[in-house]
Parts: structure tokens; C-alpha cells; sequence
């Protein structure tokens, strides 16, 4: 008798393990379910920033600051120099631009979010060396689009280099509505200083920066009566109003550098090559 019962005892034993195990494979089975269903689901994207027009054809709706879509939500870019800042709470920064490969002058084509958005890489804010040559110029000045924060953008130059007086100056040409305008720089020993108000406007009348077109960069000496091409400028002006949204939309639990550097990647990621002294100043004197 004590046997039998010992081999039913086992036997239930087992019963009770094998049940155990089902369960647990069952529960495994279930989280990993749950896993891949949160892992596939479309992720969503907060816009924070908008530059220019970006068209929603699926909601009827041009996307807008706070809108919230999906990486499966279509887009039209309809304006040239559309763009987005996008925040993602489980992924990060990114940005959102139109396919530098497609043609700029088709509106009508639509983009899944997803095939067009890229995340914003932290860059590293290095203070760029002084001015010697044509070379330095074009290297620090010519290569890439500038995003000018501020009043004034400025560089540093050699003044035995680049001697800086009533008879020996830079000055910057540039067309305007079919006009050529030339604008003097003001001498400053060591620096080129690029003031906002100075150099866009026309009979002392205010323009748009973006109604200057082809600027260029000369260094003249009056002596020799000889203007020595330096270097063409891609300046992309940040307004005040942008930089007040795009440093708004940011949270507020980020502050001081963090702060900083987050503005500085999406306003290099955005608009272009930005200087982070510069842009710190920009914020402080609008705190």
C-alpha cells in the first residue's frame, strides 16, 4: 500500500509540475506578445518647431506647433525651405525635412513620416580659430549655410592679415530686386563684425534677408583702388520670434547647458552652422 501511494504521489507530483510550467510558458508568451505588439505599434512624434509649410492631405491640416502624428502619417513639404523639430517621449530629437533627392518644385508628392524623419545628432560646439587667409574664410564662412543668431555675427580675423582702416576695409555686395547694393563693414582691428540692421536694408529702409541674393564678401584697398573676392555668404538670419518658439517648445524641467545644447542641435540641425557664444548671448538678453 505504501508503495502504490508513493507512485501516486509521484505521479501527482508530476501532474503539478508539468501544469506549473504550462502556465509559465503560457505567462512568457503573453509578455512577449505584449512586447512586440508596444515594439510595432507607430510611434508617435510631437511637433515643437515648424519652418515654412508642411501640409497634412490625410487630416486636411498644415502641421502645426503641439500637433502630435504618427511615423505611418503622410506629408507634403510646400514651401522650399520646409522643416520640423519633432520630440518622441521614449525615442528623442528629431527632425523632419523633404528628401534632398526629390524635386523641389513638386508640392503635390506625399512622404510617410517615417521616411523622413532623422534624428538630431548632438554636435559638438567647438569655438572656431581665427581668420588668415582666403582659405580660413571660405572654410569658416563659405562652405556652409551660417544660422546668424542675433543682432551681429561675428568673426575673428589677423589685422596683419587683414589690416582694417579708412583706406583698406571689407564690404559686402549683394543683389537686391535687380539692384546691386554694396555695404561697407566697419573697421574693428581684430574682428568682422556682420550687423543685422546694417547690412539688410536699402535707402535706410528695413528688408527681408532673404530678399538679398548672391552675397559676396570683398576686401578693398583704396590705395591700389583693388577689391580682392573673398568669400560668397550663406547667411540664414534667425528671427527673434523663431528662436523665442524653438527655446519655448523646449521642457522646463531642461535647463542651463542642457538647455543650450538642445537649442544649439536643432538650430544647427534646422538653420545651419551656429555659434554657441553667439547663440548663449542671443538667450540671455532675451531672459
Amino acid at each position: 500500500m505504501d508503495s502504490k501511494y508513493l507512485h501516486q504521489e509521484k505521479k501527482i507530483s508530476k501532474m503539478i509540475l508539468e501544469y506549473i510550467k504550462l502556465v509559465a510558458m503560457k505567462n512568457i508568451l503573453i509578455i512577449l506578445l505584449l512586447f512586440v505588439s508596444v515594439f510595432l505599434k507607430a510611434q508617435d512624434y510631437t511637433a515643437i518647431h515648424v519652418i515654412g509649410k508642411i501640409y497634412m492631405p490625410d487630416k486636411k491640416a498644415y502641421l502645426q506647433r503641439g500637433d502630435k502624428i504618427s511615423e505611418n502619417d503622410k506629408l507634403q513639404f510646400q514651401s522650399p525651405d520646409a522643416k520640423a523639430a519633432m520630440l518622441s517621449t521614449s525615442k528623442g530629437r528629431y527632425v523632419i525635412q523633404k528628401d534632398a533627392a526629390a524635386s523641389s518644385s513638386d508640392n503635390s508628392l506625399s512622404y510617410a513620416l517615417k521616411s523622413i524623419i532623422t534624428p538630431v545628432k548632438g554636435q559638438m560646439s567647438t569655438r572656431a580659430g581665427g581668420i588668415n587667409n582666403t582659405m580660413d574664410f571660405q572654410k569658416q564662412l563659405g562652405n556652409e549655410t551660417i544660422a546668424w543668431v542675433g543682432d551681429q555675427y561675428k568673426v575673428t580675423i589677423s589685422p596683419t592679415s587683414y589690416p582694417t582702416n579708412d583706406d583698406k576695409f571689407f564690404y559686402i555686395s549683394y543683389s537686391y530686386k535687380g539692384e546691386s547694393i554694396n555695404k561697407m563693414i566697419a573697421p574693428a582691428q581684430d574682428q568682422l563684425i556682420f550687423t543685422k540692421n546694417e547690412l539688410y536694408s536699402v535707402d535706410d529702409q528695413p528688408i527681408e534677408p532673404t530678399e538679398a541674393k548672391e552675397i559676396v564678401l570683398y576686401y578693398y584697398d583704396s590705395n591700389t583702388e583693388e577689391a580682392t573676392f573673398i568669400t560668397p555668404l550663406k547667411f540664414r538670419v534667425v528671427s527673434t520670434q523663431e528662436l523665442k518658439s524653438l527655446e519655448s517648445s523646449i521642457p522646463e524641467s531642461i535647463v542651463g547647458d542642457e538647455k543650450l545644447q538642445m537649442l544649439y542641435d536643432f538650430i544647427t540641425s534646422l538653420y545651419g552652422k551656429c555659434d554657441i557664444t553667439q547663440l548663449s548671448t542671443s538667450i540671455s538678453k532675451q531672459d
